[in-house]
This record gives C-alpha cells, structure tokens and sequence, in this order.
C-alpha cells in the first residue's frame, strides 16, 4: 500500500521532490544557465503538473500523472547532460 494514495497529493509531492532536486542540481559555485529546451521541457513539466492536478478526480488522473513524473525524469536528464558538458568561459578567452 503506497504511502500516499491520491493522485493530486501525488503530483503536489513530484513537484516538491522535483523543484527541490533542480534547486540542488542548479545550486554550485559555477550555475549554468537555463538552456532553452531545458526551459521548454520545465515548462511542459508545470502543465502537465496542472492539468494533474485539475483532472485529478478523472480516470485520466493516473496517465497525467505518469506524464508528469516522466516529464521531471526528462528535465533531470537535461540537466545532468548540460552539466557534463566542458564549459566555455567568456573570461578564459583574450
């Protein structure tokens, strides 16, 4: 038995543990910036985050709700790729 078993406190707690790992990913001494389809992926996140939470007394609440953890699966991995790449500092070129 899951430990919480609503799909709209479900959602609420993907977007708590989602915004919390960006934070922590994004925090460091040298944060990259935002790239746009990091952006994009961030923003289709929220709406699905929305629309699970609008939709959530549905049938429809449970596929909504895998989109929207696999959509902060796909922000989580374009974040871990941009920070793998070597960085490009504007100062280290004369």
């Amino acid at each position: 038995m899951p430990l919480i078993d609503n799909p709209r406190a479900m959602a609420s707690t993907g977007l708590l543990l989602g915004g919390a790992a960006f934070w922590v990913l994004r925090s460091g001494v040298h944060p990259a910036r935002l790239g746009r389809a990091e952006g994009v992926v961030a923003a289709v996140a929220l709406v699905l985050y929305v629309f699970t939470i609008a939709f959530a007394a549905t049938a429809t609440a449970e596929l909504l709700l895998a989109a929207f953890i696999c959509s902060l699966m796909v922000v989580f991995t374009f974040d871990v790729i941009v920070r793998g790449r070597p960085r490009r500092h504007a100062e280290g070129r004369r």
